[in-house]
């Protein structure tokens, strides 16, 4: 079910009196890996012990952090501060200028996904199928959604096949184990893509097809761009 406190983190700490944001001089800074970069996104892969930091989001762009593992974490701000338990899946929008940087106080290793929005209109196109979009979706779990995303969470399990559909939306993915989806173009053609554990992929609209289970263990976090 959608949980609205996360989704709306970024807006709540907007409405606080701005006041300067500084690291948290206790916590362990670490780095980000850069995970994909093109005209509408910058993606970065940070893992968080307890103790441990991340950068801030960007002061020019939006940006939405993915979680694919949780804990206990306190995120400092342009606006304030706030601490809450994140699990797989959560997704928290941060407005351009928040300056928010992420620390784990217990619980995990924390593994997010910070998806840096670039100022560009995202490629959206109509569908011209009889087919439902690709989400919303039997299983699928709506975490966020605001003017510019919509990010879901969602689980392959064998024997619950989703419905053929038709994706109009660029999207970023975050898988969370190693599998494989097996996926049935409409010719019955049939393709199974293997994902590793943290693998993040950028995927383009326009792809008609089924999805189902093939192996391993498959959950994501989907952040569709509008």
């Amino acid at each position: 079910r959608e949980n609205p406190m996360r989704g709306s983190l970024g807006l709540a700490m907007t409405m606080l009196a701005v006041m300067a944001a500084a690291p948290d001089a206790q916590a362990v800074p670490v780095l980000a890996d850069k995970t994909i970069d093109n005209g509408q996104v910058t993606v970065w892969d940070i893992t968080l012990k307890p103790g441990q930091q991340g950068p801030a989001t960007p002061a020019d762009q939006d940006a939405v952090i993915l979680y694919l593992e949780g804990g206990t974490i306190k995120s400092d701000g342009a606006s304030g501060s706030a601490t809450m338990t994140h699990a797989f899946g959560d997704a928290v929008f941060i407005p351009k200028g928040g300056n928010v940087r992420d620390t784990l106080l217990k619980g995990g290793p924390a593994h997010e996904v910070v998806v840096w929005l670039k100022n560009a209109k995202a490629k959206t196109i109509a569908n011209p199928t009889k087919y439902p979009p690709a989400w919303p979706r039997p299983g699928a779990v709506k975490v966020l959604e605001n003017a510019r995303v919509t990010a879901w969470n969602y689980s392959w399990i064998q024997g619950r096949p989703a419905p053929t559909h038709f994706h109009i939306h660029q999207q970023v993915v975050a898988y969370r184990y190693d599998g494989a989806i097996k996926t049935i173009a409409p010719d019955g053609k049939t393709t199974a893509d293997a994902h590793k554990a943290g693998e993040i992929r950028f995927t383009e609209p326009n792809r008609l097809h089924s999805e189902e289970w093939d192996s391993g263990r498959m959950s994501a976090v989907v952040l569709e761009l509008k």
